[in-house]
């Protein structure tokens, strides 16, 4: 499966080619991993800090949708309280892939709350 960069979904070539474009830079392929590693890092600790305050919410929402993408079953699980939100793409939605997670374990531990 291709591994697309950013919100548009465009590849790390189109990517090259759009940064040049627009804005006149050339970036390697590997500067544009660097770059989305360091993004990655500095988001780890507000990532995690919510990822904790949507565990430990008394009160909290669930909802799951999976779709098809170049032949492959994706998964995506919302995870909200009033103050945070989770989100977190599996590669399928077989429940064996999802156990690992502790905060999609929410639906068993807390049957009564309402999915939106």
């Amino acid at each position: 499966m291709r591994r697309d960069v950013g919100v548009y979904h465009i590849s790390r070539r189109r990517t090259q080619q759009l940064l040049r474009e627009l804005f006149g830079l050339t970036v390697s392929l590997g500067a544009l991993s660097t770059m989305e590693a360091r993004a990655s890092r500095a988001l780890k600790a507000a990532t995690e800090e919510a990822q904790a305050e949507v565990e430990s919410a008394g009160v909290k929402r669930t909802d799951g949708m999976t779709w098809l993408f170049a032949g492959v079953t994706l998964s995506l699980w919302t995870l909200a309280t009033a103050s945070s939100t989770v989100y977190r793409i599996f590669v399928n939605g077989q429940r064996s892939t999802r156990d690992d997670s502790s905060a999609l374990r929410w639906r068993e531990r807390h049957p009564g709350e309402r999915s939106r």
